[in-house]
């Protein structure tokens, strides 16, 4: 019955225009038929309309992610959320790790990372993705402390990952 509401939706969009409250309507029931290709195609449908929707922002990036798209395409929807919530440190951090695995503008990415550290500096997730940067920047001395910060703060769930870096980092601060 989701091709029907969408007909009803057509429907209503020709009485009342088409709306915020239509395109998430119209993305909620391209989601429940599990089609993200159709859902994303109604988020930025609807950012066309108004570019700096923080919801529709926030919906494009999750669906990107979901989906696997191309990391620029990622990186793009970080970088527009970022604009409307510059402080916001998951995605700082979130970015920098994009940019870190990708070996994109490490300076920068080290400058977001240092950010989201200064907001959380206990965060474990965040100390690790700074570890790592410095890591890819040569930088076996701030690696290796920020990397042990990451340790004393880990939990069960990071425990796995920071675990690797670590004997990656000290594999080639070793030299």
């Amino acid at each position: 019955k989701f091709s029907n509401a969408l007909n009803i939706q057509d429907e209503l969009d020709s009485i009342d225009g088409y709306n915020e409250a239509s395109a998430i309507q119209r993305y909620h029931l391209h989601m429940a038929m599990k089609d993200n290709k159709a859902a994303l195609y109604e988020v930025e449908r609807y950012l066309k309309i108004d570019p700096e929707n923080y919801k529709f922002l926030a919906t494009r990036l999750d669906l990107y992610i979901s989906s696997k798209l191309h990391y620029t395409k990622q990186i793009e929807a970080y970088e527009a959320l970022l604009r409307l919530d510059s402080r916001n440190p998951m995605l700082q951090n979130n970015l920098a790790w994009l940019l870190c695995i990708h070996n994109i503008d490490l300076p920068r990415a080290e400058q977001l990372s240092r950010s989201s550290i200064l907001t959380e500096p206990r965060n474990p997730i965040y100390l690790d993705t700074y570890a790592w940067i410095a890591h890819k920047m040569g930088d076996c001395e701030t690696a290796k402390f920020y990397i042990d910060l990451a340790r004393r703060n880990m939990t069960q769930e990071t425990k796995k990952e920071i675990t690797s870096h670590y004997k990656q980092i000290l594999r080639k601060c070793k030299k």
